[in-house]
């Protein structure tokens, strides 16, 4: 004889089949929905940002000693910052009157703009030619000919940061200054960057050197300790990323 189910039976197997249960009242799955900011995809992760500094930290000691030495004074730069950028929200950061210049990252062949405050460019201008190390007061725009004084400075920055990056098959090339317009074009303003900021101190002055790494870097953090020194396998701090990386 078929069994005919009352309707409190047909109301337990509907909660049932819907997720609930036989005896009790029927749970409700209620979905979390957390507002999520598109600028915020990519973002490099608090792992890769600690390998990116211990990187950044022993290139601040190996340019300490390099200026120190070629200047014969005593010459500091600490790295202050290492943030996740567009390079639109970088060029705001940066003073209207400054030195900026290109550097190619080979064999990569793409651009970094590298910005040096003028508060550390004058005086450094004045040592080279002989002086005290005080420089200009009011900001000015950088004279070709300074220009050429100064470019010695920055080969050697563009060497230091060749050192630290080596183990990674990537060597910084110094191009060409930049002058604000030509560094507006260098990269796509919404390009996703690797900034560094470190402090430069002197005897008379201090100020600021920031560095602009494209996104077609990717930060995937060192394999060992980058203080430890370089290794013939570690290549995986920063790697080539094509546009379809997620960091982008």
């Amino acid at each position: 004889m078929e069994k005919v189910l009352n309707q409190e039976e047909i109301d337990a197997m509907v909660r049932a089949a819907r997720g609930g249960t036989g005896g009790g009242q029927a749970s409700v799955h209620t979905p979390t929905v957390t507002p999520w900011d598109i600028r915020q995809a990519g973002q490099i992760g608090r792992e890769q940002l600690r390998a990116i500094s211990l990187l950044h930290e022993a290139f601040a000691r190996n340019l300490t000693h390099a200026l120190a030495a070629y200047l014969r004074i005593v010459f500091e730069a600490a790295l202050v910052s290492a943030e996740h950028l567009t390079y639109r929200e970088y060029l705001q950061r940066l003073p209207e009157v400054t030195y900026m210049c290109s550097a190619k990252l080979v064999p990569m062949e793409v651009a970094a703009l590298l910005q040096l405050d003028l508060a550390v460019a004058f005086p450094l201008i004045d040592l080279l030619l002989g002086g005290e190390g005080r420089g200009a007061v009011e900001p000015r725009e950088v004279t070709e000919i300074e220009e050429q004084i100064l470019e010695s400075i920055v080969q050697i920055i563009c060497r230091e940061l060749g050192v630290a990056w080596q183990a990674l098959g990537l060597e910084f090339r110094f191009e060409r200054r930049q002058a604000p317009a030509q560094a507006q074009r260098l990269m796509p303003p919404e390009e996703k960057t690797l900034t560094l900021s470190f402090e430069i101190t002197m005897p008379e002055t201090r100020g600021t050197l920031n560095l602009a790494v494209p996104a077609s870097c990717r930060s995937t953090g060192p394999t060992r300790n980058p203080a430890a020194g370089p290794s013939r396998k570690s290549r995986c701090a920063l790697v080539c990323a094509p546009a379809h990386f997620p960091w982008r």
